[in-house]
């Protein structure tokens, strides 16, 4: 885990449930996320997403972002809805 601590926010890189786990309950006030659609995506050329294929962390880390944030805390996630083009 990298904290980066300069600013008044802090910004910190690693495995989300690992990073929560370590916080105090209560503690966040904003979480952004941008998890993979779990489609299993394959470009022409082959290249994958990582755990795009494994939904097996979602609801942990889900749970995980409930039990950090605060009252009155909010959360972003992007989503897109996968459409079949015939």
């Amino acid at each position: 885990m990298t904290t980066d601590t300069t600013a008044r926010n802090t910004i910190i890189h690693g495995n989300c449930i690992q990073v929560m786990e370590s916080m105090p309950t209560g503690s966040v006030d904003f979480i952004l996320t941008d998890p993979p659609y779990i489609a299993s995506y394959k470009s022409r050329d082959n290249k994958t997403v990582l755990n795009d294929d494994n939904a097996a962390w979602l609801h942990p880390s889900f749970a995980q972002m409930l039990i950090e944030q605060m009252g009155n805390a909010a959360m972003e996630k992007f989503e897109t809805k996968v459409q079949q083009v015939m």
